[in-house]
C-alpha cells in the first residue's frame, strides 16, 4: 500500500523536476537567442522603454506578445505557423514586414520559431533595455589577431577552421580538379576554361599549379573585362557609361581601391588618369539624397537612408543629424554644363522630427561633427562665383576643383586612420560575398557595430592586411581563391547541410548573364578550333575574341541573379523556343560543336566530347550507360540527339550555377 501511495508522489516530483528543467532550458534559449533580437530589432518601435507601440503593439512581455496589437495576437504559444510575428519577420505580408529596414537572417527567424514552438517561455518581469553593447570591433583584442605578415589564404583558413572546430563541423573535402578549374575561371575570368587551359591544368605536375594558374588568369584580358563588369554593377547597377572606361584602367593597373575612391569622389575631369571617374557622381548629381546614400552603401557598407526622416530605430548612431552631416559633404556639388562642380559657399539645413530647422555640420558615419571655419559670403561674391561657373559652362570646360572641396574632405575623413575600417570592411565584404556566395556580414549594407560578422576576427584581420597592402584588390582576390575555404567541394553528403556562412561547404552561385553567356558560346564551340594552341599565346586570345564576339547579344537574354534566384519563365521559354538562340548556338557550321561531332566515328568519343565541351568533365559511368542506351534506339537521328544532349547539358543546373 505504501508503494502505491509513494509512487504518485515520486512521479509527481519527477515530473515537476523535468518541467522545471525544461522551463530553465527554454528561458536560457530565449535569453541567449531571442531576447537580444527583440531588444535590438523591435524595441525601438514596440516597447515601454521607448514609449512607443506602433500598431498598438508592445513586445517586451509575454502578456503583451499574446495580446498583440491592432492586427491581432502576435504569437500563439506552441504554434509558430499561426503566429503573426513569424509571418511578419518572414516578410510574407507586404503590409506587415518587421523589422522594416532589413529582414532577419534565416537563422534568426528559426530562433523565433523554435522559441514559440516550445511554448514561448518568457521571464516573469518585462524585458528592459540595458546599456547598448560596444561595437563588435571594439570587443576584439586586435593584438591577439594573427601576425599581419601571414598570407591572406592562411589567415582565412585559420579563422574559418577554428570556427568549424568550435561548432563540431567537419568541412567538405577539396573540390575535384575539374570542378575547381571551372570555378576559378568563372569567378576570375567570367567564363569557363578553354580546352588548352583544361589540358594545362590537368596535366601540370607542379605543386604550385593552382597558384600559377590563378596568377595567369589575373593577367588575362578576360579577367579585366569580368572585373570591370562586376565593379560596374557595384558602383552603377550595371549601367553602361564612361565609368566602364575608367574601370578598365583601374583593373589593368591594379589601382589601389583608396585611390579609386578618391578619384571618383573628386570627379576631376582635368585629371587625365581619372577620365570617366566622374560618371558615378554625374549619374546621381540631381538627387543628392541618392548620392549620399549610394556613397555610404557602396563605399562604406552603411545604408542609413531611413535616417533621412527619423533616427534609425535599431542603430543608435544612425541619427538624422548624422545623415544630414553626410549629405553636407555633397551639399555644394552641382551639375555645370555636364561637368561636376562645387561651390565655395552654402550651408545645408534640415527639419528634425520636432519640426525644428537645424544646420547640418559635416559629419562622417562615425565620430564627432567636423570643425569648419564659417565664412559669410556677400551677394557680390556669390554673383562673381556664379559668373565664373557660367564661363566654364559656355566654354564647355570642367571647372577646377574647389579649394575647400567638401568632397575632398570626405575622402580625407573616410580614409582617416580612425575611420578607414568602414572603407576596408565594405569592399572586403563585397568581394568575399561575390567569390564565396555570402558575405562575412549580411546584409551587405548593414556593417554597423551591432551586426556581428560570421567571423569577426577574420574581417578585422583582412581589413588591417588590406590597408597595409596598399588596398590591393588583386591581392585580396588571389588570397581568397587560394584558400582551402574557397576550394572546398560544393557536395555535402549528410543532412542537414551547414549554414552558408559557416563555409564548411562551397556555396552554389547562380551565374551572371556574362558568365552564362560565355558558358553557352564556349560550350557550343568545336574543340578542334583550339588545336595546337597554348593559353598564353596570341592565337588563344584571338580565338577567344572571335568566339565571344556575340556575347552582348547573348547576355541580353538573361537577368542578373539576386539572392533568391530561381529560373525565370522568360529564361526557360527563351532557351527552349527562341529562333535567335538556335541561330547563335547551333547554326555555326565552321566551328560549331554539334557539326564537328560528325567527324568523330566513335559514339563514346562523341559523348565524351560533348560532356567535356559543355560541363568540362567526363560523363560518369551511369551517364555513359544511359546515353548509349538512348542512342541505341533506332528512332532518333543521332545528329539531332547529340544536339538535344548538348542543349540539355547547357541548360542544366550544372551549367547554370558555379559549383
Amino acid at each position: 500500500m505504501q508503494v502505491v501511495l509513494l509512487f504518485p508522489l515520486f512521479f509527481s516530483d519527477s515530473l515537476k523536476a523535468a518541467n522545471d528543467s525544461a522551463n530553465d532550458s527554454g528561458l536560457d534559449f530565449f535569453k541567449k537567442n531571442v531576447s537580444p533580437l527583440l531588444i535590438t530589432s523591435c524595441f525601438k518601435c514596440h516597447s515601454h522603454a521607448h514609449q512607443k507601440s506602433k500598431g498598438e503593439l508592445f513586445l517586451d512581455s509575454r502578456k503583451a506578445l499574446i495580446k498583440g496589437g491592432s492586427s491581432g495576437p502576435s504569437i500563439v504559444p506552441g504554434k509558430p505557423g499561426q503566429s503573426l510575428l513569424i509571418s511578419a519577420i518572414r516578410y510574407e505580408n507586404e503590409d506587415l514586414q518587421m523589422p522594416p529596414d532589413h529582414a532577419l537572417t534565416p537563422e534568426e527567424i528559426q530562433y523565433f520559431e523554435t522559441w514559440i514552438a516550445a511554448g514561448a517561455p518568457f521571464p516573469a518581469e518585462p524585458l528592459e533595455l540595458s546599456t547598448p553593447p560596444a561595437a563588435w570591433w571594439d570587443q576584439i583584442d586586435r593584438e591577439a589577431l594573427l601576425a599581419i605578415d601571414t598570407k591572406p589564404q592562411e589567415a582565412i583558413d585559420y579563422y574559418i577552421l577554428r570556427s568549424l572546430e568550435e561548432k563540431g563541423i567537419a568541412p567538405a573535402s577539396r573540390a575535384r580538379d575539374a570542378a575547381l578549374l571551372k570555378r576559378l575561371t568563372l569567378d576570375l575570368a567570367g567564363r569557363p576554361p578553354t580546352p588548352p587551359e583544361r589540358h594545362q591544368w590537368l596535366f601540370n605536375p607542379s605543386l604550385h599549379r593552382t597558384r600559377n594558374f590563378v596568377r595567369y588568369l589575373l593577367q588575362t584580358q578576360c579577367f579585366t573585362d569580368h572585373q570591370v563588369e562586376e565593379f560596374n554593377w557595384l558602383l552603377m547597377d550595371g549601367k553602361n557609361g564612361k565609368l566602364k572606361n575608367y574601370l578598365h584602367g583601374v583593373i589593368q593597373e591594379n589601382r589601389p581601391w583608396n585611390r579609386v575612391f578618391k578619384e571618383i569622389m573628386l570627379s576631376d575631369d582635368q585629371n587625365p588618369s581619372a577620365t570617366g571617374a566622374s560618371a558615378f557622381i554625374k549619374e546621381r548629381i540631381r538627387d543628392l539624397d541618392r548620392l549620399t546614400n549610394d556613397v555610404s552603401v557602396r563605399f562604406f557598407g552603411i545604408n542609413m537612408s531611413c535616417a533621412q526622416c527619423h533616427d534609425h530605430p535599431n542603430v543608435p548612431d544612425w541619427t538624422q543629424a548624422r545623415y544630414y552631416g553626410m549629405k553636407s559633404f555633397f551639399s555644394r556639388t552641382f551639375d555645370n554644363g555636364g561637368f561636376v562642380a562645387e561651390k565655395e559657399h552654402g550651408q545645408l539645413t534640415y527639419k528634425n522630427t520636432d519640426g525644428k530647422t537645424l544646420e547640418a555640420p559635416l559629419q562622417f558615419l562615425a565620430g564627432e561633427p567636423l570643425s569648419v571655419q564659417a565664412v559669410a559670403w556677400s551677394q557680390a561674391q556669390i554673383k562673381t562665383e556664379k559668373k565664373r561657373f557660367e564661363t566654364f559652362k559656355e566654354k564647355k570646360q570642367p571647372p577646377p576643383l574647389s579649394a575647400n572641396s567638401r568632397r575632398a574632405r570626405l575622402v580625407k575623413e573616410g580614409l582617416a586612420t580612425s575611420q578607414q575600417d568602414y572603407f576596408t570592411r565594405a569592399i572586403i565584404n563585397r568581394v568575399w560575398q561575390r567569390l564565396l556566395g555570402t558575405g562575412l556580414v549580411e546584409p551587405l549594407d548593414q556593417l554597423h557595430g551591432g551586426n556581428i560578422p560570421s567571423h569577426p576576427e577574420l574581417l578585422l584581420w583582412l581589413s588591417e592586411w588590406f590597408t597595409r597592402s596598399n588596398y590591393n584588390l588583386q591581392g585580396l582576390i588571389e588570397g581568397i581563391v587560394l584558400s582551402q575555404t574557397y576550394q572546398r567541394s560544393s557536395a555535402w553528403e549528410n543532412d542537414p547541410r551547414p549554414a552558408r556562412h559557416s563555409h564548411a561547404v562551397a556555396a552554389l552561385k547562380p551565374l551572371t548573364p556574362r558568365q552564362y553567356g560565355n558558358v553557352l558560346l564556349l560550350g557550343t564551340t568545336a574543340p578542334d578550333k583550339w588545336k595546337d594552341c597554348t593559353p598564353e599565346s596570341e592565337q588563344h586570345l584571338s580565338i577567344l575574341r572571335t568566339v565571344l564576339s556575340g556575347l552582348p547579344k547573348v547576355t541580353a537574354w538573361f537577368e542578373r541573379p539576386r539572392g533568391d534566384f530561381q529560373y525565370s519563365v522568360q529564361e526557360a521559354l527563351k532557351l527552349s523556343n527562341a529562333e535567335e538562340v538556335q541561330s547563335v548556338l547551333f547554326q555555326r557550321k565552321e566551328d560549331g560543336l554539334v557539326h564537328s561531332l560528325a567527324d568523330i566515328p566513335d559514339l563514346e568519343h562523341r559523348l565524351r566530347t560533348v560532356y567535356l565541351s559543355v560541363l568540362h568533365r567526363l560523363p560518369s559511368s551511369e551517364e555513359m550507360t544511359t546515353m548509349k542506351t538512348f542512342f541505341s534506339d533506332p528512332s532518333p537521328q543521332e545528329s539531332s540527339g547529340l544536339k538535344s544532349l548538348t542543349w540539355a547539358l547547357l541548360t542544366s543546373p550544372e551549367s547554370r550555377f558555379n559549383h
